[in-house]
């Protein structure tokens, strides 16, 4: 059983699908499964996800009727074997030590049950939007990092 499995959620987001996979291979930590979820896209992300998102620790599953965000989430957490979930959609960003740095904090202190990371909006550019770009500021919290 893998430590986690990351939902990578999609739909119609092709143009930034390939860097966000590419974040996924980046991570320092390498326990996971990645059980990617298309929902109904009609950009090219289906064959994309289908000859791409391969290997022993993959799955791929395409939803045959567009579900939504939280009925293509239900899909993947029945698919997913690991001990903890990430969520990842297919137009964000990871930095390569972000799943390391998550376990660690579980690891370390085990009444945790729930991490996040502060983050910020970007652009179709990856320039960082500053402010309320969508009507609210991407929540933070003040815990040191």
């Amino acid at each position: 059983m893998p430590r986690v499995s990351i939902l990578l959620t999609c739909y119609n987001h092709l143009e930034y699908l390939k860097e966000a996979y590419s974040c996924i291979q980046k991570q320092t930590f390498t326990d996971y499964e990645i059980v990617a979820i298309d929902d109904g896209s009609t950009d090219g992300t289906r064959e994309w996800l289908v000859e791409n998102i391969t290997g022993e620790n993959t799955q791929v599953i395409l939803n045959e009727k567009n579900l939504g965000t939280y009925g293509s989430l239900n899909r993947a957490l029945e698919a997913a074997t690991g001990e903890f979930i990430a969520v990842f959609n297919d137009d964000d960003v990871w930095t390569p030590e972000k799943l390391a740095k998550q376990l660690e904090l579980f690891d370390t202190n085990p009444k945790v049950g729930l991490v996040h990371t502060n983050g910020f909006f970007i652009n179709g550019k990856g320039e960082r939007i500053e402010g309320a770009p969508l009507g609210f500021r991407f929540p933070t919290f003040e815990t040191g990092d």
